[in-house]
């Protein structure tokens, strides 16, 4: 393991229209650290391979056969890896500042276990990033946010909260080994939440560095709810006990009941 080398991982299906300004952004942001790139391709049926390996011979392409989803995509990634440091980055995305700060957080204050950084949209707004976690009652919207955004949009300097976007998260090795990486029974949406849970489980922080931005494109996924409650689900039997699971989980049946019952009507 390099103590000072920077793990960027990305996992991409079907990214080939985004791929190509990601990884250039990295190339113009990781000036001054040393770090390396890892795309693990969830068998795409576009051309992000050739894009790969035609553009960007230099980063470490890992192709699997099918789809594993983010979570077991990270951590086969992350375990042909070889940085002190761990980025998970998505594929639609663009780094417009130096990555410099967000490590030598790391370096300054061992209580932090996870940092993220400000999101924007394609149109340069701000957009949540974070959250706090899940109480009984958001599982009735599938919501677990609870942050006044434009409180949060004229923060300046770092920030803790419960829970850090996977669109963005930088973690250690060491952290990373100590919680087992990502859950990977939670195929695609909250396995960051979880990931967040279990490190601050460790006593360790979730750290919101509003000072280093990027743009997160955000595509449209018509089977999100029914895999946010899928993955939902998961995170309550995982984390929920006694009452707060039952009510959790009956808010969550109330979600799709009254998601059935409006499909009808449409």
């Amino acid at each position: 393991m390099n103590q000072d080398l920077l793990s960027i991982l990305i996992v991409n299906y079907n990214g080939e229209n985004f791929l190509n300004n990601c990884i250039n952004s990295i190339q113009e942001n990781c000036q001054g650290i040393a770090f390396e790139i890892l795309v693990v391709d969830n068998n795409s049926s576009d051309k992000s391979i050739d894009l790969i390996k035609n553009n960007f011979p230099e980063v470490k392409l890992i192709e699997n056969n099918e789809n594993l989803g983010f979570a077991r995509g990270n951590n086969i990634g992350v375990s042909q890896s070889n940085g002190n440091y761990i980025l998970l980055l998505n594929n639609d995305t663009i780094l417009l500042d130096s990555l410099l700060p967000a490590i030598e957080l790391f370096r300054t204050d061992t209580s932090i276990g996870i940092v993220g950084i400000k999101m924007l949209d394609e149109q340069n707004r701000f957009v949540a990033s974070f959250g706090k976690f899940p109480r009984f009652y958001n599982f009735l919207k599938l919501s677990t946010l609870q942050i006044d955004i434009k409180d949060m949009e004229m923060k300046k300097n770092p920030i803790s909260l419960d829970w850090i976007s996977g669109a963005f998260l930088l973690t250690t090795r060491a952290i990373w080994q100590q919680v087992n990486g990502l859950d990977a029974s939670y195929f695609m949406y909250v396995e960051d939440v979880d990931f967040n849970k279990k490190v601050q489980l460790l006593g360790k922080k979730s750290i919101f560095l509003p000072s280093i931005r990027f743009i997160h494109f955000g595509g449209f996924n018509k089977n999100r709810e029914n895999l946010l409650r899928s993955s939902y689900k998961t995170y309550i039997r995982k984390h929920k006990k006694g009452i707060d699971r039952t009510m959790s989980l009956l808010m969550l049946n109330m979600n799709l009941f009254f998601k059935n019952v409006l499909n009808r009507f449409q």
